[in-house]
């Protein structure tokens, strides 16, 4: 009887334990990251046990001011504060609370005169929370808020702070006068003013709201990277219900939601869920349920839009969702600068031009190109007048290529497409869309429309591959047959 050598059945012993501990690396992995999930949802103590306990403002203000470290400090009741809280330059102050998820109260002053501080960089009178320069808050389990009827902003990041937001709720606080427009003054960030650093990995960011201007939720100038947590149901009169996104800011969603948010003005109602002229990437989450006139979900805009407020506004999406959004122009998104979209859903968006993108210049007599490359992702049950899942307006330039699909969006004319610009196909697909006339395109002029669905570079290569191909297997028949006669 065959019996298989020590040095085998070490090798086999060795081998099953190596595969043993792989499952378990995988397993441990696994878990790892479901951990990491659900982990803002946890008790704040994940974010360390507190090293002091405050039950009043002037306890607050002591812990801030005599620690030279990390420091976790956690409300013991509601605190009303009597000013402004400033986190100064070296501090790493972490605020939780004693009371679980029942978060306690951070509450501001109110700013009785909105209009007391006007000069930048100075934080309007009001502001909950000041990061300075330098400076380093982490939010783990409170709520930053301001009384009813109360004005001032939750928390105010200069440029060269920090704010990361794990969880709690910044919410209630209305925007002070901040930023001077066109020789008046309007309010900017009723729940966040950005100009360093945020990120924001859980919580929820609610019912703030930017009276006079921009970002109801958040205003960002600086950089803002969201993996999680929810900003919602709050408004603007001006640009960005949710989050405006401006100047040379950067903003990339990669997780979370942005939802139930709304632009108030007729005139200036840009960007429900987001106003963005700057640079913004989606790779994953959500923006959805909101509502402006343009640009229910997302406004992107290159240009002048003020006289101190050049935008140039490029919005790349990977991933994600846009969908269940509501405008006149644009019901997911309106377009007036770059746009690229290679992944990711736009779907269920109401509009009366573009239900799920619409591509205009802001001002219909600038010579500039307005630009919506699709690549990829899929445009699909929305719903307008003209264009149901694209308007491509005039100066607007308009490609789909290879993965893009748009299909069952619904339309009076042009269920599909409505093209009013320029339109070139090189591959992709337009399909099953409604209409009571031209159910996938429609197109003002023939001329704008560039149709290389059947030969494109893609094709091209194919087709050398082809040509290759069949002079080899040629050259193989004919050497066979050759032998085959000798």
């Amino acid at each position: 009887m065959y019996m298989p050598s020590k040095s085998k059945v070490t090798f086999r012993c060795l081998h099953s334990k190596a595969f043993f501990v792989s499952i378990l690396f995988v397993v441990a992995l696994f878990f790892s990251c479901f951990t990491s999930i659900f982990s803002y949802d946890l008790s704040h103590f994940a974010l360390g046990a507190p090293d002091r306990i405050v039950q009043n403002e002037s306890e607050l203000r002591n812990a801030v001011a005599i620690t030279t470290k990390p420091v976790v400090i956690a409300l013991d009741n509601d605190i009303v504060l009597t000013s402004t809280l400033s986190i100064s330059a070296n501090k790493d102050i972490t605020l939780t609370s004693t009371a679980g998820k029942n978060f306690f109260k951070l509450i501001g002053a109110d700013s009785a005169n909105p209009y007391s501080t006007f000069q930048m960089p100075n934080v309007a009178v009001g502001t909950t929370i000041d990061v300075e320069s330098g400076g380093v808050l982490r939010l783990g389990g409170i709520i930053v808020t301001h009384e009813s009827g109360s004005i001032g902003r939750g928390v105010y990041v200069n440029g060269g702070g920090s704010l990361i937001m794990y969880s709690g709720e910044i919410s209630g606080n209305s925007a002070n006068m901040f930023l001077p427009v066109v020789g008046n003054y309007c309010s900017t960030g009723g729940g966040v003013d950005n100009r360093g650093d945020f990120e924001m990995h859980g919580g929820k960011i609610s019912n703030n709201n930017a009276p006079d201007g921009y970002g109801g939720g958040v205003n960002n100038y600086g950089n803002f990277v969201m993996y999680g947590g929810e900003i919602t149901n709050n408004t603007a009169s001006r640009n960005g219900g949710g989050v405006c996104n401006g100047l040379s800011a950067n903003f990339v969603m990669s997780g979370g939601q942005i939802s139930n948010n709304k632009v108030s003005s007729v005139e200036f109602g840009f960007g429900g869920g987001v106003f963005n002229g700057a640079v913004f990437t989606m790779f994953m989450g959500k923006i959805f349920n909101n509502e402006a006139v343009h640009g229910g979900g997302v406004y992107v805009t290159t240009g002048n839009i003020h006289a101190d407020m050049t935008c140039d506004g490029s919005f790349s999406m990977f991933g994600g969702e846009i969908s269940g959004n509501i405008a006149q122009w644009g019901g997911g998104v309106q377009n007036t600068g770059v746009f690229s979209m290679s992944g990711g859903v736009i779907s269920y968006n109401q509009a009366t031009y573009g239900g799920g993108v619409y591509i205009t210049p802001y001002d219909s007599n600038s010579p500039r190109v307005y630009i919506f490359s699709m690549s990829g992702g899929v445009i699909s049950y929305n719903q307008a007048t003209y264009g149901g899942g694209v308007y491509n307006y005039f100066n607007g330039n308009f490609s789909l290529s290879k993965n893009g699909v748009i299909s069952d969006n619904i339309a009076e004319v042009g269920g599909g497409v409505y093209n009013d610009g320029t339109f070139s196909r090189r591959n992709g697909e337009i399909s099953d869309n409604t209409a009571e006339q031209y159910s996938d395109i429609y197109s003002t002029d023939d001329n704008t429309i560039s149709d290389d669905n059947t030969f494109n570079d893609d094709n091209i290569v194919g087709y050398v591959v082809l040509v290759v191909a069949l002079v080899v297997v040629s050259v193989i028949v004919c050497c066979f047959f050759r032998n085959r006669l000798k």
